[in-house]
């Protein structure tokens, strides 16, 4: 199992840029196949200078599409892999719950206990605030760091 801690930056469709945090866990099912869990802090532009904060869950499933040894110094190599995962979930802005879904590619560096991932995830959703600022839908670029159990 792995638990890691996540920050990023979001860029929605017609807003700013904005920082987001949250917590992903993994759990390794069947060979390269896992369970993906994520629990996410995120910010919304909802007018110019008007933010609100959302609390967004999701859950899916991963595949290690590619695995490899990175070469880092002399007598320090640490395992890798290329990663694709798709999430389904609820997001809840202001008091209003909706549906959000996102595919993912990412690429791990680990170790015997620690990893570091980078992350760029396409998210969409179906809020109707959101719908009507064509925000509905953008990418998240994050960074994870966490430590297997």
């Amino acid at each position: 199992m792995q638990l890691g801690l996540k920050l990023g930056q979001s860029l929605a469709e017609n807003q700013d840029v904005s920082s987001n945090m949250g917590i992903a866990a993994n759990y390794l099912i069947w060979d390269k196949w896992y369970a993906a869990v994520h629990l996410d802090f995120n910010k919304w532009q909802i007018t110019p200078g008007v933010t609100e904060s959302a609390i967004a869950w999701s859950v899916g499933a991963g595949y290690s599409v590619l695995q490899g040894a990175a070469y880092i110094t002399e007598g320090l190599t640490l395992p890798w892999q290329m990663y694709a995962e798709l999430n389904v979930g609820e997001q809840v802005l202001d008091q209003v719950s909706s549906n959000i879904a996102s595919g993912a590619i990412g690429w791990q560096l680990s170790d015997d206990n620690n990893y570091a991932a980078l992350e760029w995830r396409y998210f969409q959703m179906d809020d109707n605030r959101l719908k009507q600022l064509d925000s509905d839908k953008g990418y998240e670029c994050s960074i994870t760091f966490g430590k297997y159990f």
